[in-house]
């Protein structure tokens, strides 16, 4: 497993941009709590390899925390948000995943997974109406970025879910 390097959050630094009153600012800016920290977009990286490796080692709620982490210094990066509501998913933390797809959404309307592992939340949730609006949404994707392996699964899904 990578090691990722312990991090010092430089307090005069940081208090700074507290006087300063530029935190509203950096709040606001895709990378600004990431700037504000001194985080290095490769240690950015580091940290997302890191979380996919949890993810696909079945380590649910270390990938959670990795990708938690990653969504409060970026919010803006639209693989943060699948890779935490994967892990809030896996865990069975659906209202939590569903939060987390919606930020996907957000960031990305036209990808076909985050509508489809939305429509799964959803409907372990018992919301039928979220369900379908998201499990339309997933088709339509689908059906323009040509991903026809995931509208078939899609489909075929939803027919055993009815049985």
């Amino acid at each position: 497993m990578d090691v990722i390097e312990n991090y010092e959050i430089k307090l005069d630094e940081l208090k700074k941009h507290f006087d300063s009153n530029d935190w509203e600012t950096l709040s606001k800016e895709p990378n600004g709590i990431q700037q504000m920290l001194g985080i290095s977009d490769a240690a950015l990286e580091r940290f997302y390899t890191i979380g996919c490796k949890l993810l696909e080692e079945r380590r649910w709620e270390d990938a959670r925390d990795v990708f938690r982490f990653l969504t409060l210094l970026n919010p803006f990066v639209h693989n943060f948000w699948m890779g935490l509501g994967i892990g809030e998913q896996t865990s069975g933390n659906y209202e939590q995943a569903g939060i987390a797809y919606v930020m996907g959404e957000a960031t990305d309307p036209d990808d076909p997974v985050v509508h489809a592992n939305a429509y799964q939340c959803y409907l372990a949730l018992g919301d039928t109406v979220l369900a379908e609006r998201s499990f339309k949404r997933a088709l339509k994707s689908c059906e323009r970025c040509g991903n026809e392996e995931l509208r078939e699964n899609l489909i075929n899904y939803k027919a055993n879910m009815a049985k």
